[in-house]
Protein backbone atom coordinates (compact mmCIF):
# COMPACT_ATOMS: atom_id res chain seq x y z
CA UNK A 1 0.00 0.00 0.00
CA UNK A 2 1.18 3.57 -0.60
CA UNK A 3 2.49 5.59 2.31
CA UNK A 4 0.02 8.02 3.93
CA UNK A 5 -0.03 11.40 2.21
CA UNK A 6 0.63 14.41 4.41
CA UNK A 7 -0.48 17.47 2.46
CA UNK A 8 -0.32 20.81 4.23
CA UNK A 9 -2.61 23.68 3.31
CA UNK A 10 0.35 25.54 1.82
CA UNK A 11 1.33 22.55 -0.34
CA UNK A 12 -2.27 22.08 -1.46
CA UNK A 13 -2.49 25.74 -2.50
CA UNK A 14 0.82 25.55 -4.40
CA UNK A 15 -0.26 22.38 -6.23
CA UNK A 16 -3.71 23.82 -6.99
CA UNK A 17 -2.22 26.99 -8.48
CA UNK A 18 0.24 24.96 -10.56
CA UNK A 19 -2.55 22.70 -11.86
CA UNK A 20 -4.79 25.71 -12.56
CA UNK A 21 -2.09 27.26 -14.74
CA UNK A 22 -1.30 23.90 -16.30
CA UNK A 23 -4.96 23.35 -17.17
CA UNK A 24 -5.03 26.69 -18.97
CA UNK A 25 -1.96 25.72 -20.98
CA UNK A 26 -3.19 22.25 -21.91
CA UNK A 27 -6.65 23.49 -22.83
CA UNK A 28 -5.21 26.12 -25.16
CA UNK A 29 -2.20 24.50 -26.84
CA UNK A 30 -3.13 20.84 -26.44
CA UNK A 31 -0.52 19.63 -23.96
CA UNK A 32 1.60 20.84 -21.07
CA UNK A 33 -0.50 20.60 -17.89
CA UNK A 34 1.72 18.14 -16.08
CA UNK A 35 4.90 19.39 -17.77
CA UNK A 36 4.18 22.83 -16.30
CA UNK A 37 2.78 21.70 -12.94
CA UNK A 38 5.02 18.74 -12.14
CA UNK A 39 8.09 20.70 -10.99
CA UNK A 40 5.98 22.58 -8.44
CA UNK A 41 4.36 19.33 -7.34
CA UNK A 42 7.76 17.67 -6.92
CA UNK A 43 8.89 20.54 -4.73
CA UNK A 44 5.72 21.06 -2.68
CA UNK A 45 4.22 17.56 -2.47
CA UNK A 46 6.26 14.79 -4.17
CA UNK A 47 4.05 12.12 -2.59
CA UNK A 48 1.31 13.10 -5.04
CA UNK A 49 3.31 11.43 -7.82
CA UNK A 50 2.13 9.30 -9.50
CA UNK A 51 -1.30 8.32 -8.13
CA UNK A 52 -3.03 11.45 -6.81
CA UNK A 53 -1.57 13.61 -9.58
CA UNK A 54 -3.01 11.25 -12.19
CA UNK A 55 -6.39 11.52 -10.49
CA UNK A 56 -6.14 15.31 -10.56
CA UNK A 57 -5.66 15.28 -14.34
CA UNK A 58 -8.22 12.66 -15.27
CA UNK A 59 -11.31 14.80 -15.94
CA UNK A 60 -9.81 17.67 -17.91
CA UNK A 61 -9.10 15.58 -21.00
CA UNK A 62 -12.74 14.69 -21.60
CA UNK A 63 -14.16 18.18 -22.30
CA UNK A 64 -11.02 19.14 -24.24
CA UNK A 65 -11.39 16.05 -26.45
CA UNK A 66 -15.11 16.44 -27.01
CA UNK A 67 -14.95 20.17 -27.75
CA UNK A 68 -12.99 19.57 -30.96
CA UNK A 69 -13.68 15.89 -31.60
CA UNK A 70 -14.16 16.57 -35.32
CA UNK A 71 -10.42 17.37 -35.60
CA UNK A 72 -9.13 14.17 -33.95
CA UNK A 73 -6.89 11.95 -36.10
CA UNK A 74 -8.98 8.80 -35.80
CA UNK A 75 -6.54 6.64 -37.77
CA UNK A 76 -3.78 7.64 -35.37
CA UNK A 77 -5.92 6.87 -32.32
CA UNK A 78 -6.30 3.23 -33.32
CA UNK A 79 -2.52 2.93 -33.31
CA UNK A 80 -1.85 5.05 -30.23
CA UNK A 81 -4.30 3.72 -27.67
CA UNK A 82 -3.16 0.04 -27.67
CA UNK A 83 0.39 1.15 -26.93
CA UNK A 84 -0.76 2.68 -23.67
CA UNK A 85 -1.55 -0.82 -22.35
CA UNK A 86 1.98 -2.08 -22.95
CA UNK A 87 3.45 1.13 -21.60
CA UNK A 88 1.39 0.76 -18.42
CA UNK A 89 2.94 -2.63 -17.75
CA UNK A 90 6.42 -1.24 -18.25
CA UNK A 91 5.60 1.67 -15.94
CA UNK A 92 4.44 -0.68 -13.19
CA UNK A 93 7.75 -2.49 -13.47
CA UNK A 94 9.56 0.83 -13.09
CA UNK A 95 7.53 1.66 -10.00
CA UNK A 96 8.50 -1.68 -8.50
CA UNK A 97 12.21 -0.87 -8.58
CA UNK A 98 12.31 2.92 -8.22
CA UNK A 99 10.90 4.99 -5.39
CA UNK A 100 11.28 8.33 -3.67
CA UNK A 101 14.04 10.59 -4.90
CA UNK A 102 14.74 8.31 -7.85
CA UNK A 103 11.28 9.00 -9.25
CA UNK A 104 11.68 12.72 -8.59
CA UNK A 105 14.89 12.69 -10.63
CA UNK A 106 13.25 10.65 -13.41
CA UNK A 107 10.28 13.00 -13.57
CA UNK A 108 12.43 16.13 -13.62
CA UNK A 109 14.65 14.70 -16.36
CA UNK A 110 11.58 13.83 -18.44
CA UNK A 111 10.45 17.46 -18.20
CA UNK A 112 13.88 18.70 -19.30
CA UNK A 113 14.04 16.22 -22.18
CA UNK A 114 10.55 17.24 -23.26
CA UNK A 115 11.54 20.90 -23.23
CA UNK A 116 14.72 20.22 -25.20
CA UNK A 117 12.87 18.07 -27.72
CA UNK A 118 10.18 20.69 -28.22
CA UNK A 119 12.79 23.39 -28.83
CA UNK A 120 15.32 21.56 -30.96
CA UNK A 121 13.81 18.38 -32.38
CA UNK A 122 12.90 18.39 -36.07
CA UNK A 123 9.39 17.31 -37.07
CA UNK A 124 8.86 13.61 -36.34
CA UNK A 125 7.03 11.68 -39.08
CA UNK A 126 3.85 9.99 -37.91
CA UNK A 127 3.87 6.37 -39.02
CA UNK A 128 3.15 2.97 -37.47
CA UNK A 129 6.52 2.83 -35.74
CA UNK A 130 6.62 6.34 -34.29
CA UNK A 131 2.98 6.22 -33.19
CA UNK A 132 3.43 2.87 -31.43
CA UNK A 133 6.70 3.94 -29.84
CA UNK A 134 5.31 7.22 -28.60
CA UNK A 135 2.27 5.46 -27.13
CA UNK A 136 4.39 2.94 -25.22
CA UNK A 137 6.71 5.62 -23.83
CA UNK A 138 3.71 7.78 -22.97
CA UNK A 139 2.03 4.92 -21.11
CA UNK A 140 5.24 4.03 -19.29
CA UNK A 141 5.88 7.45 -17.85
CA UNK A 142 2.21 8.22 -17.27
CA UNK A 143 2.18 5.20 -14.97
CA UNK A 144 5.51 5.89 -13.29
CA UNK A 145 5.54 9.66 -12.89
CA UNK A 146 2.18 10.97 -14.17
CA UNK A 147 3.68 12.58 -17.26
CA UNK A 148 2.64 10.90 -20.48
CA UNK A 149 2.28 13.96 -22.68
CA UNK A 150 5.78 14.74 -24.02
CA UNK A 151 6.12 11.78 -26.44
CA UNK A 152 2.73 12.59 -27.96
CA UNK A 153 3.39 16.32 -28.01
CA UNK A 154 6.62 15.68 -29.89
CA UNK A 155 4.69 13.86 -32.62
CA UNK A 156 2.08 16.59 -32.94
CA UNK A 157 4.06 19.71 -32.06
CA UNK A 158 3.67 21.09 -35.58
CA UNK A 159 0.01 20.11 -35.97
CA UNK A 160 -2.84 22.60 -35.88
CA UNK A 161 -4.30 23.45 -32.47
CA UNK A 162 -7.63 21.60 -32.78
CA UNK A 163 -5.90 18.49 -34.15
CA UNK A 164 -3.36 18.22 -31.35
CA UNK A 165 -5.86 19.11 -28.62
CA UNK A 166 -8.45 16.57 -29.74
CA UNK A 167 -6.13 13.69 -30.66
CA UNK A 168 -3.88 13.87 -27.62
CA UNK A 169 -6.85 14.36 -25.29
CA UNK A 170 -8.61 11.27 -26.67
CA UNK A 171 -5.43 9.26 -26.05
CA UNK A 172 -5.35 10.57 -22.49
CA UNK A 173 -9.05 9.85 -22.03
CA UNK A 174 -8.40 6.21 -22.88
CA UNK A 175 -5.01 6.00 -21.20
CA UNK A 176 -5.64 7.59 -17.81
CA UNK A 177 -8.17 4.91 -16.71
CA UNK A 178 -5.58 2.28 -17.69
CA UNK A 179 -3.02 4.10 -15.56
CA UNK A 180 -5.34 4.43 -12.57
CA UNK A 181 -6.39 0.77 -12.67
CA UNK A 182 -2.74 -0.25 -12.86
CA UNK A 183 -1.83 1.98 -9.92
CA UNK A 184 -4.67 0.57 -7.83
CA UNK A 185 -3.88 -3.04 -8.66
CA UNK A 186 -0.18 -2.40 -8.06
CA UNK A 187 -0.87 -0.95 -4.61
CA UNK A 188 0.23 2.58 -5.53
CA UNK A 189 -3.15 4.33 -5.17
CA UNK A 190 -5.71 3.99 -2.40
CA UNK A 191 -8.87 5.83 -1.38
CA UNK A 192 -6.98 8.52 0.49
CA UNK A 193 -4.74 9.16 -2.50
CA UNK A 194 -7.75 9.30 -4.83
CA UNK A 195 -9.48 11.80 -2.55
CA UNK A 196 -6.36 13.94 -2.37
CA UNK A 197 -6.10 14.04 -6.14
CA UNK A 198 -9.81 14.78 -6.50
CA UNK A 199 -9.44 17.77 -4.18
CA UNK A 200 -7.44 19.47 -6.98
CA UNK A 201 -10.31 19.15 -9.50
CA UNK A 202 -11.82 22.60 -8.79
CA UNK A 203 -8.51 24.26 -9.73
CA UNK A 204 -8.27 22.17 -12.91
CA UNK A 205 -11.80 23.01 -14.01
CA UNK A 206 -11.25 26.68 -13.19
CA UNK A 207 -8.25 26.59 -15.52
CA UNK A 208 -10.34 24.98 -18.24
CA UNK A 209 -12.97 27.67 -17.80
CA UNK A 210 -10.39 30.42 -18.28
CA UNK A 211 -8.91 28.64 -21.30
CA UNK A 212 -12.28 28.31 -23.00
CA UNK A 213 -12.51 32.11 -23.06
CA UNK A 214 -9.02 32.80 -24.38
CA UNK A 215 -8.27 29.76 -26.55
CA UNK A 216 -9.07 31.54 -29.81
CA UNK A 217 -6.57 34.31 -28.96
CA UNK A 218 -3.68 32.08 -27.91
CA UNK A 219 -0.96 31.00 -30.32
CA UNK A 220 2.57 29.62 -30.10
CA UNK A 221 3.78 32.65 -28.17
CA UNK A 222 2.70 30.95 -24.95
CA UNK A 223 5.04 28.00 -25.54
CA UNK A 224 8.32 29.76 -24.70
CA UNK A 225 6.90 30.78 -21.33
CA UNK A 226 5.64 27.26 -20.62
CA UNK A 227 8.99 25.77 -21.56
CA UNK A 228 10.97 28.27 -19.49
CA UNK A 229 8.86 27.77 -16.37
CA UNK A 230 8.89 24.00 -16.78
CA UNK A 231 12.65 23.78 -17.26
CA UNK A 232 13.33 26.10 -14.35
CA UNK A 233 11.06 24.14 -12.05
CA UNK A 234 12.61 20.84 -13.07
CA UNK A 235 16.09 22.18 -12.32
CA UNK A 236 14.90 23.35 -8.89
CA UNK A 237 13.48 19.88 -8.21
CA UNK A 238 16.78 18.27 -9.19
CA UNK A 239 18.63 20.71 -6.96
CA UNK A 240 16.31 19.85 -4.09
CA UNK A 241 17.24 16.17 -4.41
CA UNK A 242 20.94 16.85 -4.89
CA UNK A 243 21.36 19.28 -2.00
CA UNK A 244 18.58 18.14 0.30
Amino acid sequence: MPDPIELSVTAWVVVSIAMFLGAIVQSTIGFGMVVLALPAVLIAAPDLVPGPLSVATMLLVIPVALAERHAARRDDLWRLIPGRFLGALVGLGLLAVARGDTLVVVAALIVLIAVAATVWAPPVPRNDGTLAGAAVVSGTFAMAVSIGGPPLALLYQHAKGPEIRATVSFVFAAGIPITLIGLILGGHLDRAGFATGASIWPAVFAGYGVASRIRHRVDDRIRPLVLTVSAGGALVALGRVAFG
